[in-house]
């Protein structure tokens, strides 16, 4: 997957380009709250929730909810799972 803003998006067998999953959730949360310097680039986002083992379908969600989006503030939720449950 590459371009040249994010490098995060593929042709799809139409080619219609398509973002990465996590693209959405990471533009999502930047507009809604605030969040780590490090994760300023998407590509970082997607690297650390990838390590953590983020599927489609799951949730990135914060362990203190006053503080910014954060990757030592936040975990993996498995989607189907009781809150607060890591990875």
């Amino acid at each position: 997957m590459s371009n040249n803003v994010h490098g995060l998006t593929v042709k799809d067998d139409a080619g219609r380009t398509k973002a990465h999953p996590l693209y959405w959730v990471w533009h999502e949360k930047r507009k809604k709250y605030d969040m780590s310097p490090a994760w300023d680039h998407v590509g970082d986002f997607v690297e650390w929730a990838e390590a953590e083992g983020w599927e489609k379908g799951d949730c990135i969600r914060r362990y203190d909810t006053h503080a910014p989006y954060h990757p030592q503030n936040c975990y993996v939720h498995v989607r189907g799972t009781a809150l607060g449950v890591a990875k």
